[in-house]
């Protein structure tokens, strides 16, 4: 388990994982099996065992062919000022040794409340020292209102700056300090973040 805020109970429920009956059937049938391998015109064959991976999700292990429905992922957010650090929604995390940090975080945006007061409300610029590739499944995104559509990504190496397009920016500005809730409604955007340099 890590330390932190994962640590802490911030990744999702336990119960939203489910596992289908066949996946569940296929992983209990496979004891093992013979890879056979054509490299460089050798062939190399070894005994290959059932992999799980390990992925902290709160204090479940989840395996290959475990089903988690994002619909049902409760999102955090803050409540007074500042926006929030993405990593709030971390649905599952691949921790490393060094803490504080993942070797893989899966992060997503779901619907939700925008309420913090006096706060530029949308992703403002940054720069991370993890690398992420950011995606939307459907609906819009806050920080892009024109050309991000469903299906499309980004990859942000680490270091590099990023933010809102110059329309979200802008209208946020004209918002000022009276902007009020604002619901972000129907979306569905996605983030996995690494430590690792692509």
């Amino acid at each position: 388990m890590t330390e932190g805020w994962q640590g802490l109970g911030i990744l999702d429920a336990v119960r939203l994982w489910q596992i289908g009956p066949r996946v569940a059937d296929v992983l209990k049938a496979d004891a093992g099996h013979v890879g056979v391998e054509n490299y460089i015109s050798d062939i190399f064959s070894s005994w290959v065992c059932r992999l799980w991976i390990t992925i902290e999700c709160g204090r479940l292990q989840v395996s290959p062919g475990e089903i988690y429905d994002l619909s049902k992922f409760c999102p955090y957010n803050t409540v007074m000022v500042d926006h929030s650090d993405p990593s709030l929604n971390t649905v599952l995390t691949a921790p490393i040794d060094k803490p504080g940090v993942a070797l893989l975080d899966f992060v997503i945006f779901p619907p939700r409340w925008l309420v913090a007061e006096h706060t530029f409300q949308a992703p403002y610029y940054h720069r991370n020292c993890m690398s992420e590739f950011m995606g939307l499944i459907y609906g819009g995104y806050e920080a892009k209102s024109d050309g991000f559509l469903p299906g499309g990504a980004s990859l942000h190496s680490c270091m590099t700056p990023h933010g809102p397009d110059t329309k979200t920016y802008e209208e946020t500005i004209a918002h000022g300090n009276e902007a009020g809730p604002q619901r972000i409604a129907d979306t569905m955007a996605f983030m996995f973040e690494s430590c690792l340099i692509p």
